[in-house]
Order: C-alpha cells, then sequence, then structure tokens
C-alpha cells in the first residue's frame, strides 16, 4: 500500500493546497491503494507533526511500502530529520517518490539528489527565518508595534509610521487608574508586591479576566517601562545598567513611553541583553515613581537568601565590585562574628572574593556616611517643582555630551599625532561643559530637595534601638547602592 502525505503550514494563495498535492500524488501511483496522511498548520522544521507520526508507525507496522510527496520540502526541512527518516525507510523497505522530482530511492544517483535537496529545502527554511528575524529587529528598533499581549491600561490603535501602517497604545482609563494606584502604593519604601496585590484586592480591582492580580504579574507591569514618561534620568539609568539605546538622549523629553525587547541572552528582570526604544504612545507615570518603583525591583533580585534579612541592615544593598553579584552574610559559629561574602564566589561563579569584610564594621563605616551625607544637606527652601523640565534639560545636555566624548574616544583609536590633539582638545572643551552642568544640576538638586527631614534626623539620634529592618528602611531613603571593593566602598545615593 502506498502512503501519500501532505503537509501546508499556513493557508496563502501562492501556496499549493493540500488537496492539490495529494492529486499530484495519486496521479504518480496511477490506481493502486493507498491511504492519506496530513498536516495541515504544521512547519516541515521538525517531525512533531500528528500525520507524519502515524505515516511512520504504518511503516513500523509493515502496512505501507511507498511513500509518495508532492515535493520534499513538504516531508522534512531538515538534514537531520530527513537523514533519520530514510534511515527507517531503507530499514523496512520503503521506497520515497517526489512527484514532481522524479526521484528513485533504489538508485545511487538518487539518493544522492535526494541529500542534495534536503540540504537546499534546509537552506531555504534557515533563510526564511534570518529574513524574518531582520524584519522583526528593523521594525522593532524603528518604534513599531511588534504585538504580543497588549499590557493592562492600554488597548491599541492603527497609525501611520513614516507612511507605514502599525499600531500604538491607547489608555483605557478604567485600567489606568489603576495602574497609577499600584505605581503610587510601590513606590513607598515598606511595600512589596503581596502587599500591593492585597491592597488592589481590597479594592476590588481585578484583571482583564476578572480574577485578583498577583505578585508575579504585578511584578512584570511595575517592570515595564510601557508606563514611564521617558526622560533624561530613565536614559540615564538604562545607560549605567548595559542597555542599548538606540535614540539620542535629546529625544527623552519626558513624553513618551519605551519599549524593552531582549537582544541577547539575558534577562529583561535584571536589564542584561536588553535593548531600549522611545515608543510612539505617551506615558502616564512620571519617571521618578517608575524608577523608584524599577530600581526596588532590582534591589529585590539583588537580595540575599530568605532569612538573611535579620542578619544586617545592609542586606540587598551591598553588592561585590568586582563580579556585581549580591554580598550575603556568614557566620563563624554559633553567635560568632559576622562576615558579609561574595555571592558569586558562594556560587562558584569564577569570583575571587573580596577578602575578610567585617559585617559590624562594614555597617559602623555606612552609618557614620549617612551621618555625614545628612549634615552636608542645606536647610533651604524647596524649589518650584515646575523647574522639573528645565532640569531634564540640562540632564539631557550633559548625556549628549557624554555620547559625544565617548565617540572622541574611539576615534583616537587610529588617529595621527594632528588629529590626536585636535581630539584631545575637543575632548578637553566637552570635558568642561559637562562639569558645569554637573555641577549646576547637583545644585538645583540640592534646592529641590529642601532641608533634611525632620524624621531622618529623629532616626539618627535613636539608631541603636531600631530593628535591622528599621534601619534598613532609613537607609532605603538615601542610598541607591552600595559597591564593594578590596581597598574601597562607593556609595550612590539617591540625591
Amino acid at each position: 500500500m502506498y502512503g501519500l502525505y501532505a503537509r501546508q503550514s499556513v493557508e496563502k494563495q501562492d501556496s499549493i493546497s493540500v488537496e492539490s498535492q495529494l492529486e499530484f500524488c495519486r496521479f504518480e501511483i496511477k490506481g493502486q491503494a493507498f491511504r492519506t496522511y496530513i498536516d495541515r498548520g504544521f512547519s516541515g522544521k521538525d517531525t512533531r507533526r500528528p500525520g507524519f507520526e502515524a505515516l511512520m508507525e504504518d511503516i513500523r507496522r509493515g502496512e505501507i511500502q511507498a511513500v509518495v510527496v508532492y515535493k520534499l520540502d513538504r516531508i522534512s526541512r531538515s538534514i537531520v530529520d530527513f537523514s533519520n527518516m530514510m534511515e527507517v525507510f531503507q530499514s523496512y523497505g520503503v521506497s520515497f517518490i517526489s512527484s514532481t522530482e522524479k526521484f528513485d530511492t533504489s538508485t545511487p544517483i538518487g539518493r544522492a539528489m535526494l541529500n542534495l535537496c534536503a540540504v537546499f529545502a534546509q537552506l531555504e527554511r534557515e533563510t526564511i527565518q534570518k529574513r524574518v528575524s531582520d524584519a522583526y529587529r528593523s521594525r522593532s528598533q524603528k518604534g513599531f508595534y511588534m504585538g504580543g499581549r497588549v499590557p493592562f491600561g492600554f488597548r491599541v490603535e492603527q497609525i501611520k509610521m513614516d507612511g507605514i501602517s502599525t499600531s500604538r497604545y491607547q489608555p483605557v482609563k478604567e485600567e489606568i487608574r489603576w495602574v497609577k494606584e499600584m505605581f503610587s502604593f510601590y513606590a513607598q519604601q515598606e511595600a512589596s508586591l503581596g502587599e500591593l496585590a492585597q491592597y488592589l484586592k481590597e479594592l476590588g480591582a481585578v484583571n482583564r479576566q476578572g480574577k485578583a492580580f498577583c505578585p508575579a504579574r504585578l511584578g512584570e507591569l511595575i517592570r515595564n517601562p510601557v508606563y514611564v514618561k521617558a526622560d533624561g534620568k530613565v536614559y540615564q539609568f538604562f545607560r549605567d545598567r548595559g542597555v542599548r539605546l538606540l535614540d539620542p538622549p535629546g529625544w527623552y523629553t519626558g513624553e513618551r513611553g519605551c519599549y524593552l525587547y531582549q537582544e541577547e541572552k539575558g534577562s529583561k528582570a535584571a536589564l542584561t541583553g536588553c535593548l531600549a526604544v522611545l515608543a510612539p504612545h505617551r506615558g502616564i507615570i512620571d519617571s521618578d515613581t517608575w524608577l523608584a518603583c524599577r530600581r526596588k525591583c532590582l534591589e529585590h533580585r539583588r537580595a540575599g537568601p530568605k532569612g538573611t534579612e535579620k542578619s544586617s541592615w545592609l542586606v540587598g544593598k551591598v553588592a561585590c565590585g568586582i563580579c556585581g553579584s549580591s554580598l550575603a552574610v556568614r557566620k563563624k559559629g554559633e553567635g560568632g562574628t559576622r562576615y558579609f561574602v561574595c555571592g558569586g564566589r558562594i556560587r562558584h561563579n569564577g569570583c575571587e572574593g573580596l577578602g575578610t569584610i567585617r559585617a559590624r564594621e562594614l555597617e559602623e563605616f555606612i552609618y557614620q556616611r549617612i551621618v555625614e551625607k545628612l549634615r552636608r544637606t542645606p536647610a533651604v527652601s524647596a524649589e518650584d517643582a515646575g523647574r522639573k523640565e528645565a532640569d531634564n534639560r540640562i540632564l539631557l545636555q550633559k548625556l549628549e555630551l557624554e555620547r559625544q566624548i565617548e565617540e572622541l574616544t574611539s576615534q583616537a583609536a587610529g588617529a595621527g599625532k594632528a588629529l590626536m590633539g585636535y581630539l584631545s582638545q575637543k575632548a578637553e572643551e566637552l570635558e568642561r561643559k559637562k562639569y558645569s552642568l554637573e555641577k549646576n544640576l547637583e545644585h538645583k538638586t540640592t534646592l529641590k530637595r529642601g532641608k533634611t527631614p525632620q524624621s531622618l534626623a529623629e532616626a539618627l539620634t535613636v539608631w541603636n534601638k531600631f530593628s535591622n529592618q528599621e534601619k534598613s528602611l532609613v537607609a532605603d531613603s538615601v542610598i541607591e547602592k552600595i559597591t564593594i571593593f578590596k581597598d574601597k566602598a562607593e556609595l550612590s545615593w539617591r540625591y
């Protein structure tokens, strides 16, 4: 008995239908008995197809003596799968016939030609995959809508960009109010995703399926930059974490949202191997609130194993300056001395470690730095909030200067003596402008902060009465990150 096999992955006008394929196959066998095997909507890149699997099962039972297809690529587009299939055919004495390519697998030249066709079938499949991948990359880099699940708070509307039809997000009023509530609640230092989920449940907020929000989905929502009004602070945040940015700093005006794509192996949650592109829709969450929430998500990822939070108020804030891993607390013996140890060294990730870092000494050092920082904060009245846009323009100018300095540095690699002198002079000029902008921005930031908060001043006077959790909350209000090296500690302040 003949086995007639037909496959069609997608129904298109320029592709041959399953019925037409079977008609060619029936003509080839000239009235002999046959059984049909059909796969609709399946790709030929692998053999996980119900029709194909049924065909192979009947061959192994000895019910099929010959397999007929319209064309080789209908049954396989993979060299490995095709070779495995032919081994099964030969072991059961089954011949293979392609009605349009006229193969005779009983002759050496027929088998050779069959193998050649299998090579070109796989080449065609890989070429199509590359073309689709390149088109996706090109459209995503231009800010076009790339499909996928529409984030909560938005719907999709049709627009044209550069004369090309695409889509963009449009706010859904009933959902946006919940999104704003989520960010406002989670931006509080003490709030967790679990508490946010419970808070929303008490308010009666539900997702699009009518169910309560779970912490995992809330975490995905909070991390998504489609909600942020992307300004210079957001650009700087992404750049400092190694995210590739296609748009120049000057475009980050605080109006548009942002797309984040996974470009290389890594993690969106950790911002590794990512690409950021400005989106055509307007953002809805101010950058300060979104960044506070996003940094909090990163800090929670850096936090040590469950149960270590009580061992030091610095857990989750200190990172290894060599490998970037968080530092965990270990004790020597029952009630012994506490030490900070690199998490990368514990996990045997190749980090050499930082040597002996006594937790009590590091805590005292960081505490003194906090005291000094707060004492240096002038007690002046706060600037009007309307200066935020002007501050963003200054920040964007600074970021643009940094980009120009990087370009000059790369050009200097192959420069001659004369050109090197010019590039050095230009770089010094840009550095002076950058320094002036940084001082201006620092002064404005200090003014906007106003005087030291009374709550912080009071906290420092009763510091030793606080639990580690309470100390951690105070430290969170002034410190963004602490990086420890073998000979120094670098603190990143929130202002």
